[in-house]
């Protein structure tokens, strides 16, 4: 078996970058796999836009991902990125309040690319977390910047001050503002609905800050919104970085219901099982062996828990905020 063969087996057996950690980084397994079409169309697709809304604009930035770490319990992972700007225009100074703003808005990433099924066999999560390892190649410490901003008593930046630098570097990564788009509505719709469609409902609030903004660009409710997006998709609650126990299952988003002063997501469980931890025995979720179960209750209340984060983490990200309370209910 030749050293390349040997080399995809790993890869196939642990995933890209664990082997890519074993034999010193993705750069030599780039060399060693570059004549095979297969790997080289994952390496190519290791890259993608970040994105950084300011005052009413979003700003785009290319980012290659070089790493990737798996927590202690290899329950999450997360992509380490490289954001990449030309900073020629920049002296030293701006240099280092951008790169402070990077440090602090690195969650806006178009991870699209990692759920396409020909890329998820590599990754050990498809959903995984994201951290800023490099800018323009060089390795930063998010930790000591944040510290030395805090030690030098100066507020974290001045948003003005940022959209001035960005201006300079970045004119023609500039999207465009919301306010200068009023006028041609139709437009910038179009162009959010292709979003939605490629990229998904969370990217799409990524561009214009959050899903109330969305709503006010569409004149639709932020909940109408959410249940038109997900209330025919099937849902696999392993895809989304949550420690499911012996729960598998999938599941729909039915509706999400505003009451005044507290919101209801309401699901429905398609089809799942559950391994009982004191016996090992699987039940399936949707059987009347299950509804007959002593514990069933205790089931029940897990799987809302599992539904209830999931439910947080996605208000989270859409930036949904303003209720007093949330509900969550399903049914099997």
């Amino acid at each position: 078996m030749s050293l390349s063969d040997k080399i995809k087996k790993i890869i196939k057996e642990y995933g890209l970058f664990k082997t890519a950690n074993l034999f010193g980084g993705i750069e030599y397994l780039k060399k060693v796999l570059s004549n095979d079409p297969e790997f080289s169309n994952i390496f190519d697709n290791l890259n993608g836009k970040v994105y950084y809304p300011l005052l009413d604009d979003v700003y785009e930035f290319d980012f290659e991902i070089f790493d990737y770490q798996l927590n202690r319990w290899e329950t999450s992972g997360t992509a380490i990125i490289n954001v990449l700007y030309d900073e020629k225009e920049l002296d030293s100074l701006e240099n280092e309040k951008l790169k402070l703003f990077i440090v602090k808005n690195d969650d806006n990433v178009d991870f699209n690319f990692l759920l396409n099924p020909k890329f998820r066999s590599f990754f050990p999560l498809h959903t995984p977390l994201v951290s800023v390892g490099k800018i323009n190649g060089e390795k930063i410490d998010q930790d000591e910047i944040l510290k030395k901003n805090r030690l030098s008593n100066e507020p974290e930046f001045d948003k003005t001050e940022i959209y001035n630098i960005l201006s300079k570097i970045n004119s023609k990564n500039q999207k465009g503002s919301v306010n200068e788009n009023k006028n041609d509505n139709s437009k910038l719709k179009n162009y959010l609905l292709n979003i939605i469609e490629t990229q998904g409902l969370v990217v799409a609030t990524k561009y214009v800050d959050g899903i109330e903004n969305l709503s006010n660009i569409f004149n639709i409710p932020p909940t109408e919104m959410i249940t038109d997006y997900f209330q025919e998709r099937k849902l696999d609650i392993r895809d989304f970085n949550i420690n499911t126990g012996g729960y598998e299952f999938i599941f729909k988003l039915l509706y999400v219901q505003n009451n005044d002063n507290y919101l209801l997501f309401f699901y429905e469980i398609v089809e799942g099982t559950v391994t009982l931890m004191m016996t090992d025995e699987t039940l399936d979720l949707k059987s009347k062996k299950l509804k007959d179960f002593e514990f069933a209750w205790e089931i029940h209340q897990e799987i809302n828990d599992l539904l209830n984060e999931f439910t947080y983490n996605l208000m989270r990200n859409l930036k949904l905020t303003g209720f007093d309370d949330v509900l969550i209910d399903y049914t099997i």
